[in-house]
């Protein structure tokens, strides 16, 4: 994926790999072998997902916690800037995912 953030603009490429899962606590991780490992070390980030029933019952909430490490100098951004632009990738993240699992039905 291409990000700007400020004057720069990088390209990230990583991969998710749920080492991890628990369906009993409806709750996954990413291991070593994932990472999202981003091109020549950008940055590096771990994740969890939780899922949990929805209010009205018919949905499902997911909740992500992810814990990141940004080098470089994309790094060189105050934490603000960078927790910002981390946070609305993943609210898009959240939007595709929905819009994708609704439209399967």
């Amino acid at each position: 994926m291409r990000v700007r953030v400020g004057p720069i603009q990088v390209r990230l490429d990583g991969r998710v790999i749920l080492a991890e899962r628990d369906e009993a606590t409806r709750q996954a991780s990413d291991g070593p072998a994932g990472g999202g490992q981003a091109v020549e070390r950008r940055g590096e980030c771990k994740m969890r997902l939780q899922l949990f029933s929805a209010a009205d019952g018919q949905q499902t909430d997911v909740e992500i916690h992810t814990d990141a490490n940004v080098m470089g100098k994309l790094g060189e951004f105050g934490q603000a800037v960078i927790r910002k632009k981390a946070d609305q990738i993943v609210q898009d993240f959240a939007t595709n995912l929905s819009s994708a699992v609704t439209a399967r039905g």
